[in-house]
């Protein structure tokens, strides 16, 4: 899928639902969609806030409406290195510049 037509009128992304691609072939693509979309984040710099982009994986340029599973591979740690127990939690549908709320 690599674009929406948009002659008439443009698809309302935050109504988008189990959307599935299975048995598919793609060939000479750029950037393949998938849904359910798998990501691995890595976040190096302390901040509260970790922004995962899903690198237009996701189909027609959606948002992220549901998150299956958060885990830890490693411990989190503080900006001065100490474990933090705080429980990691998820805002969904957050597009590029829009504060987490």
């Amino acid at each position: 899928m690599e674009r929406i037509d948009t002659s008439y009128a443009d698809i309302d992304r935050t109504r988008l639902r189990y959307i599935q691609f299975m048995g598919n072939n793609f060939n000479n693509i750029k950037t393949r969609s998938q849904n359910p979309l798998r990501l691995s984040h890595t976040q190096n710099s302390a901040t509260s806030v970790w922004s995962v982009k899903t690198g237009g994986q996701l189909p027609f340029g959606g948002y992220a409406r549901d998150v299956e599973a958060l885990v830890a591979k490693s411990e989190i740690k503080s900006s001065s290195n100490q474990k933090t127990y705080h429980m990691p939690f998820v805002n969904l549908e957050k597009r590029l510049g829009q504060r987490p709320g």
